[in-house]
């Protein structure tokens, strides 16, 4: 297994030598490398052993390059890669050359020369120290060795001084009439190639090697002077003996050389015959094609390309000696980080399978940046543990992945109180939305856009607050826009409220928290599917009840057939009270029951009435409420928001506790996971979208409600185990999930509440009078509309062209392909009543359009009335909840 491993302390060190090489995760990289050498190697064999063929190496490339961005690893590939060498008996590999060495010195042969004098110098001082430990014969034979080096190392210095000062020379030899021995040492100089060659020959024989490896890191660092060290290579240093391996980033290096041919053609910028930017730019492509061509590059993969392989997973080990402070095992990179990101902040986030996380760097210095952010917060205090992951984000993490006006907006949120950073969000997204195309209120809108525009003007306009459920709405819509990958923000976003969440909840303020949320959490995501095969659509997840019914019903199960009626034209706590007092533990049965009405209900009284909660100031109890499915997972932040909903003081319930007591063990479990689930925005959108995708089951027998919770439970679940092999949520439902376990008993306590719901006499009424209506549209096919818009299509294509091109027409062949498209889209949920209206609708449609075509003078009128048909339609779908 390929691993990284992390040492604290020295976590910005470029190499760890107890890296194994075949462990590392450059492994193909140095695999390429160890070709290219090889290659080079068996070159040099063959030149060594023909040298009268001299210039067999004239088009020799000596050059090999990791290449990559800034901090991507290349310095630790480079140094790992030729650190394995050094044990090679035939490779003399030199200290590597770094851009502090470039600083004072720009002549890379300088350093090059002088690094082998260095060593020589070292040999040397060796060498008479030594020399009475060896025999006459072998102190002299070394003494000429190093006489002749230190010879050659004069004549190159000499050689290079004056090519450095060739025009002074020359200036110096004309002025001062002095010797021709100037133009002697220029000519000589001349052969500066050649003398390095023996240099590097007599070296590598004097240390008994044979090839001689040169190391450049961050060559293009010193842009003003890289490409006169490019072109010093080019000239002196492409010889058989030498192989030159080097860091580098392939762009700025380009930039490099461009920069300087645009100097040295200072003066053209007015010629009419040169784009002199754009010819510089081919000019420095061409140089770098022949000097590193593609062969000699290797291109180090950044970290989110590993991330993604799923062929070869990445360990990282963090470790402070020898204590492992994290080890991934076989998680890798990205679900190895996450799942240690959840243990330290609950935060919550989504590995999707088809795409790697936005939170996971590009560079392997980032990567090491944030594994020491994480591996540096302690095990028990989540919240200093979400304060440092806050400053990560927003000081590192939004500065290498966000555009600088996202970062600055970003950032900028940092500074807006609780009270206001939903909105700026919103606002935000919807105006970045509206300059994409989107809300636009002169063409049709589907749900999830009517919803987020609805919202935008009320915002605007009433200065409302948004809530989470808006926010997601929202990031839907912003998924759909295409050509631009707004990615990176949305990920900042969602964190940035889960950051503010996990805070309030770890501050305990839990009445903040569930202030902040809002009532909705999931939008407008379908989680269950609506009832359909009646005229009317009712929702599962938001509906309005009888409270008094719930009570008849719920109660059925306490005392049986023993249980009679409650009198429910008079209801008071009193009466409930009194009533639930007849049955054996009937006080526990009440605070059951009043725990779940209180999580799922908002209550509804009179317009003039200004009570909130269940009870009113004379003791009376509500007999209507609404019954939201997002209250069920909200109000388990905090027993005092149910608690203060059912007016508990009134029923004798004097503290929380005496509510929390009575819970069963599936409403503890419950609770434990909305407290992780709704505080983690990813997590409430990847489970939405999960729910969503699922809640279209083919079960509907007898329309049993039971049938669509249990299912809603059972996928709920299911979407936590996607994730729970990395984030490894200790929860009961998730540990040890039974197909319809605790959450059955869960389903069976919200089933009282649907089957609560009565019929007002008008809805009663229109039903009846459905009944023969739908009996006789039972053949009603759904691809009635499909038929009637083909139809048309093949009108249209009959008729004169100048009929064809007249806008009226135009604006009626647009408006149904519109609803055409529409109506194909969601057909899956159209009750038969919907359909026949729709076909019956366009049928209408095109007996108008056949009129139009008979009567075109008359065009005026006919536009009016096909304008109002369409209207018609547009209002009916827009009536109909999908």
């Amino acid at each position: 297994m390929r691993r990284i491993i992390i040492e604290q302390g020295n976590e910005f060190k470029i190499y760890d030598s107890q890296t194994e090489i075949s462990e590392d995760i450059f492994w193909d990289q140095y695999k390429m490398a160890n070709e290219i050498k090889d290659s080079l190697v068996t070159y040099y064999k063959k030149i060594e052993a023909d040298n009268s063929k001299k210039n067999i190496w004239e088009h020799l490339n000596n050059i090999i390059a990791f290449c990559g961005e800034r901090g991507q690893g290349k310095s630790s590939a480079m140094i790992h890669f030729t650190y394995n060498l050094k044990n090679d008996d035939n490779i003399e590999v030199l200290e590597t050359i770094d851009p502090t060495a470039m600083e004072t010195v720009h002549d890379i042969l300088d350093i090059v020369i002088s690094r082998i004098f260095e060593q020589y110098r070292i040999d040397k001082a060796m060498n008479q120290n030594n020399s009475q430990s060896f025999g006459e014969n072998v102190v002299n034979q070394n003494r000429d060795q190093l006489f002749k080096m230190s010879t050659l190392f004069q004549k190159v210095h000499k050689n290079l001084a004056v090519l450095k000062n060739s025009e002074r020379f020359i200036k110096d030899e004309y002025i001062y009439n002095g010797s021709i021995q100037n133009l002697v040492d220029i000519a000589d100089s001349m052969n500066l190639k050649n003398d390095v060659q023996v240099l590097v020959r007599e070296y590598l024989k004097y240390r008994n090697k044979k090839i001689l490896m040169v190391c450049l890191d961050d060559l293009d660092l010193n842009i003003s002077s890289a490409y006169k060290m490019m072109e010093q290579i080019r000239k002196y240093m492409i010889i058989p003996e030498l192989i030159i391996v080097m860091a580098v980033n392939i762009k700025q290096l380009t930039f490099c050389v461009e920069r300087q041919f645009l100097l040295d053609m200072e003066g053209l910028e007015q010629s009419s015959r040169w784009d002199i930017n754009l010819e510089a730019k081919n000019m420095a492509n061409k140089y770098l094609e022949k000097l590193l061509p593609q062969t000699r590059r290797i291109m180090l993969p950044d970290i989110r390309t590993i991330a993604s392989d799923g062929t070869s997973v990445v360990n990282i080990l963090y470790r402070n000696g020898k204590k492992i402070i994290f080890d991934s095992h076989k998680l890798g990179i990205e679900k190895g980080l996450m799942n240690v990101l959840y243990k330290k902040t609950g935060l919550v986030l989504i590995a999707k399978e088809d795409e790697v996380h936005p939170l996971i760097p590009n560079t392997l210095r980032e990567l090491v940046g944030m594994v020491s952010v994480i591996g540096n917060m302690g095990e028990r205090d989540k919240k200093r543990n979400i304060d440092l992951f806050e400053d990560y984000l927003f000081d590192s993490w939004a500065e290498n992945h966000l555009e600088e006006k996202e970062r600055q907006w970003f950032v900028s949120l940092r500074q807006i109180g609780l009270k206001d950073v939903q909105a700026i969000i919103f606002i935000y997204l919807c105006k970045w939305l509206s300059n994409n195309g989107f809300l636009d209120t002169s063409i049709h809108m589907d749900i999830l856009e009517s919803s987020v525009q609805k919202e935008f003007e009320l915002v605007m306009k009433e200065r409302r607050r948004p809530n989470n459920g808006d926010i997601i709405n929202c990031i839907r819509l912003c998924y759909r826009v295409r050509g631009y990958d707004l990615n990176n923000l949305l990920f900042a976003i969602n964190t940035y409220i889960s950051i503010i969440m996990l805070k309030l909840n770890y501050d305990n303020a839990k009445g903040k928290l569930q202030e902040f949320v809002g009532e909705d959490m999931f939008g407008i995501c379908q989680l269950i599917r609506e009832e359909t095969g009646n005229f009317y659509n009712k929702s599962r997840l938001h509906y309005k009840y009888d409270v008094a019914e719930y009570w008849k019903r719920s109660i059925e199960k306490i005392g049986g057939e023993k249980s009679g009626l409650i009198d429910i034209a008079n209801i008071n706590v009193s009466a409930v009270r009194n009533y639930f007092n007849r049955f054996d533990n009937g006080e526990m049965h009440l605070k059951k029951h009043l725990y779940t009405i209180g999580c799922v209900s908002t209550f509804k009284w009179t317009k003039d009435s200004a009570t909130i909660g269940m009870v009113s100031d004379n003791n009376m109890v509500a007999t209507k409420a609404d019954f939201s499915l997002n209250n069920l997972f909200i109000r388990q932040l905090d027993s005092k928001i149910v608690f203060n909903n059912i007016s508990a003081e009134k029923w004798g319930i004097k503290a929380t506790e005496e509510l929390e007591q009575e819970l069963s063990a599936y409403w503890k479990n419950f609770i434990e996971l909305c407290n992780i689930l709704i505080c983690n925005m990813e997590a409430i959108y990847y489970i939405a979208q999960y729910l969503e995708s699922t809640r279209d089951i083919k079960d509907r027998t007898n329309n049993d409600i039971k049938v669509y919770y249990n299912h809603f439970f059972k996928s709920l679940i299911e979407g936590l185990l996607q994730i729970n092999s990395y984030i490894d949520l200790k929860i009961a439902w998730i540990i040890n999930p039974k197909p319809e376990g605790d959450y059955s008993q869960l389903v069976n306590e919200l089933a009282y509440f649907w089957e609560s719901i009565k019929r007002t006499k008008q809805e009663q009424i229109d039903e009846e009078l459905m009944i023969p209506i739908l009996d006789d549209l039972e053949q009603v096919k759904i691809d009635d509309v499909t038929e009637i818009g083909d139809s048309f299509d093949k009108l249209i294509s009959n008729i004169p062209s100048f009929v064809r091109k007249d806008s009226t027409v135009q604006n009626y062949k647009n408006k149904l392909n519109k609803l055409r498209n529409y109506y194909e889209n969601n057909k899956g949920d159209y009750t038969v009543m919907e359909q026949a209206f729709l076909s019956d609708s366009f049928t209408n449609l095109n007996i108008e359009l056949n009129n139009y075509i008979k009567n075109y003078e008359s065009s005026d009128v006919i536009n009016e009335s096909l304008s109002k048909n369409y209207n018609t339609i547009r209002r009916s779908l827009m009536s109909v909840t999908i």
